[in-house]
């Protein structure tokens, strides 16, 4: 047995909220182009910004 000790690697950063968003706005994107639809980029996140509103969230 060897004395040889594997590096840890530091814990993955959890991703902020304007990531989380940016990020569910692009798999958006993507199955709705995939269903043939052609929303801009801007018109998702207002849509993710109206639902937040109902839910009584606040909008970033």
């Amino acid at each position: 047995m060897n004395g040889t000790v594997t590096p840890t690697s530091p814990a993955p950063r959890k991703p902020t909220t304007q990531e989380l968003r940016l990020r569910l706005a692009r798999v958006t994107y993507n199955s709705l182009r995939m269903a043939g639809f052609e929303p801009s980029f801007e018109q998702i996140l207002a849509w993710q910004d109206e639902a937040r509103k109902r839910q009584g969230a606040p909008c970033q």
